[in-house]
């Protein structure tokens, strides 16, 4: 009931904040007790009449509680919250990488797993470190695909079908997009740069949380 009344709307991110903090309100605050009586009374008044109960009604009271009491608050401390939530989230989504990348599974399940829409996390991908969920994926294979072919004797079909490729055209397209070489060509330049420093091979994951 919780998350329906927290819902998807312009506020709804700043509700979530609020409700992961330890102290929602300060009772001394003029006029929020007053203001927050009728709609305890509306809820729990609806919670009573066991054969009339309405799911709407209560999320609906719900929401104009947390609506009541994030406004009362103020959004200073919420947005200083909210940062550390959402870099808590990205390392828990570069977990999830870590552990699925090889799988290639879609981007919903990364969502599902972390209790979120898929548009809450392309948002916060793009909000705190400029690319989308898919593309920081992307990136993760990319890495593996190069530390591969730079370190391992086998063939570009073994790291293709190693990373989770079932056709190794598609994994020759897949990388030739995202680093201007063919796998074959990559490798070619990971051993002629080996002692001369020259050529930008492997890199990590420094700008993640």
């Amino acid at each position: 009931m919780l998350v329906d009344a927290i819902g998807e709307q312009v506020e709804s991110y700043s509700l979530c904040i609020l409700t992961q903090q330890l102290a929602l309100a300060n009772s001394s605050q003029p006029g929020l007790s007053d203001e927050m009586k009728p709609l305890f009374a509306g809820y729990v008044g609806e919670v009573r009449d066991a054969d009339q109960a309405s799911w709407m009604m209560l999320s609906a009271y719900l929401r104009l509680i947390l609506m009541t009491v994030w406004r009362a608050e103020g959004s200073g401390d919420a947005e200083q919250a909210g940062r550390a939530v959402q870099v808590s989230l990205l390392q828990r989504y570069r977990q999830l990488v870590e552990g699925w990348f090889l799988q290639h599974r879609p981007i919903s399940d990364y969502a599902r797993h972390l209790g979120m829409t898929t548009d809450r996390l392309h948002a916060v991908c793009r909000r705190e470190l400029g690319r989308s969920p898919i593309q920081l994926l992307h990136e993760r294979v990319i890495q593996e695909a190069r530390l591969r072919l730079e370190r391992s004797v086998h063939s570009i079909q073994k790291i293709s079908d190693a990373l989770g490729f079932r056709d190794p055209t598609y994994f020759n397209r897949f990388f030739t997009t995202r680093t201007g070489h063919t796998p074959l060509k990559y490798r070619k330049l990971a051993r002629n740069s080996f002692g001369g420093g020259t050529a930008k091979l492997s890199t990590g994951y420094a700008d993640w949380p």
